[in-house]
């Protein structure tokens, strides 16, 4: 019996999993130090994304952080308000691209 489950911990250890942290409907996430009321710019995204061709990874799996620094660099951001993320991407038989994509409201 402990054998069977000793081989059962280790088959789950050896085959792994995947999670992603989230974001859902977070208020706001500041970029600045100044604590000025900014222009809304309206909807921002942005995306961290892995690429695997034939089951092999070409990068680094997806991460929040480089999402949220996604949404700042492309959209020149001071804060974002209402942010929320996602598992994003497709799968077909040869290629696969998995990403983590954050929306929310910007402001300068």
């Amino acid at each position: 019996m402990k054998k069977a489950a000793l081989l059962a911990a280790l088959g789950l250890f050896l085959v792994g999993c995947a999670t992603y942290p989230y974001a859902n409907n977070v208020k706001m996430i500041g970029f600045s130090d100044e604590a000025k009321k900014g222009k809304t710019i309206g909807s921002v995204e942005g995306q961290d994304c892995q690429w695997v061709i034939l089951g092999y990874p070409l990068s680094e799996p997806p991460r929040l952080d480089r999402a949220m620094r996604s949404v700042r660099d492309d959209n020149n951001v001071k804060y974002v308000n209402k942010v929320s993320s996602k598992n994003d991407g497709f799968d077909a038989i040869v290629a696969q691209k998995n990403c983590v994509t954050i929306t929310g409201v910007g402001y300068r």
